[in-house]
């Protein structure tokens, strides 16, 4: 299973039945394990939209760094608009009219990032575009206490081919796990995660809305394959998916429920 960069909120929100623009008879049965597994693989992917919002935040850390506009030929142009040192810090990372990253995406346009505080940064896309379809939307990031980081994610990208329009909203808090009550906080890899998404997704020219919600935390721990830990449900139309990822045992099978 891909790596999780499902984005989500520790106070758990009631689950919202979402009804996608199709009529009863195109609505997912129980037992439509693919349209369910393409949900999943949506939700816990890392989209283009999010490698680009990475990619602004790595652009700006370096320039904070090395104070170089642009250290290489991979880079977006970073530009301080901002002259004061005090929050917030605004700028902007310029990708041109042919940005290429390490899939082949062309980015083009403009993404606006701001350093709200020492914890808090918020990006925007502005006329942006991926492959040469508009992107509209923004995200923002704030550390809490206890390694806590929350992030709040709403994004739009509409194919221009197709004239199709996909959306995400998602929220997420992800707390670093730390073993043996030690206070070393850097294993990344060791996290819980809690939280909701919603959005749409095109299956055969049709389309359809999902409700994801972590109903009890999912764990991942440094060596394990999977989540070790915790239950999720996806819910389109009147159709649930559940799943069950154990107690915490590495290498444990995920059980799986359809109603």
């Amino acid at each position: 299973m891909k790596k999780s960069s499902l984005i989500a909120i520790a106070i758990f929100i009631p689950s919202l039945l979402l009804f996608s623009s199709c009529s009863d008879s195109d609505m997912p049965k129980a037992s439509d394990e693919i349209l369910f597994n393409e949900v999943q693989d949506e939700v816990y992917s890392t989209t283009i939209e999010e490698e680009a919002f990475n990619i602004a935040e790595q652009a700006v850390n370096t320039f904070r760094a090395s104070g170089l506009s642009k250290t290489g030929n991979t880079e977006p142009i970073v530009n301080r608009k901002s002259e004061s040192n005090n929050f917030p810090i605004d700028y902007e990372l310029d990708f041109g009219n042919r940005y290429v990253d390490k899939k082949g995406n062309v980015y083009k346009g403009i993404i606006n990032l701001t350093l709200i505080s020492k914890n808090e940064t918020e990006l925007e896309f502005d006329k942006f575009f991926i492959n040469d379809n508009p992107l509209d939307g923004n995200k923002k990031l704030n550390l809490l206490a206890n390694g806590i980081l929350s992030i709040v994610s709403d994004v739009k990208l509409t194919n221009k081919k197709t004239n199709q329009t996909k959306y995400r909203y998602t929220e997420q808090q992800r707390t670093v796990l730390v073993k043996n009550n030690s206070d070393n906080l850097n294993s990344v890899e060791s996290y819980s995660i809690t939280g909701f998404s919603v959005g749409n997704i095109y299956r055969n020219g049709k389309e359809f809305e999902y409700n994801f919600n972590i109903e009890q935390p999912l764990v991942f721990v440094s060596g394990s394959k999977s989540y070790i830990k915790g239950i999720t449900i996806i819910r389109i139309g009147s159709s649930t998916q559940y799943v069950n990822y154990g107690v915490g045992e590495k290498e444990k099978i995920a059980t799986w429920l359809f109603r």
